[in-house]
């Protein structure tokens, strides 16, 4: 019985892996997103090139830049831009798809049945202490492989439900596009909280 079991999960591990390859190797990626929890619901645009990403909410209201190690992240209520160095955990609270990027190393993977045979469904459980996720279940696409929804459960047992769409892979995209310019919003304050 357990030899039945062993090949399907890491069938599961492999599909999940592929995801988070195609994310990590593709020269750019970008993707629309709806991110929600009981506070209420965000929709915009993720840029991604490896560890980088732009992420800008459609209302315009926050925009961040992760150039790898420093991230910018621009309030219009506020009128700042804030640069900090940010720990995983806070990576996860910008990008979207932060889960599936970490999903080799991070997490023990259960398959969940699907009543819809378009798409596969994933529970994954973090492994290792103080874990910023305490569990999600993640959506792949079968046809395309990319992930279609993430709800995640969140080390303060918050919950936040993320929806991908029109993921598309693009061309190499420069460094610098990935870091905060101060033509973007001149009169803002630039905060250094590093």
């Amino acid at each position: 019985m357990m030899l039945m079991v062993m090949p399907f999960i890491a069938s599961s591990r492999d599909l999940l892996a592929e995801a988070a390859d195609k994310i990590a190797s593709a020269p750019s990626l970008s993707t629309r997103y709806e991110a929600s929890d009981p506070t209420g619901k965000v929709t915009g645009e993720a840029v991604m090139a490896g560890k980088r990403f732009v992420i800008v909410t459609d209302a315009g209201d926050f925009e961040t830049w992760f150039d790898g190690k420093t991230q910018w992240t621009y309030s219009e209520a506020s009128g700042e831009v804030s640069m900090t160095e940010p720990t995983p955990a806070e990576i996860f609270e910008v990008n979207p798809l932060a889960i599936i990027t970490d999903v080799k190393d991070r997490y023990r993977i259960k398959p969940l049945t699907s009543t819809d045979s378009a798409v596969s469904r994933f529970r994954l459980e973090p492994v290792g202490d103080n874990p910023t996720v305490k569990s999600a279940v993640v959506t792949i696409d079968n046809r395309s492989g990319w992930p279609i929804e993430i709800q995640a459960v969140l080390s303060d047992s918050g919950t936040v439900s993320l929806r991908f769409s029109e993921t598309t892979v693009g061309e190499k995209i420069a460094p610098e596009r990935f870091r905060y310019n101060p033509a973007f919003h001149p009169d803002a304050e630039i905060i250094d909280l590093r």
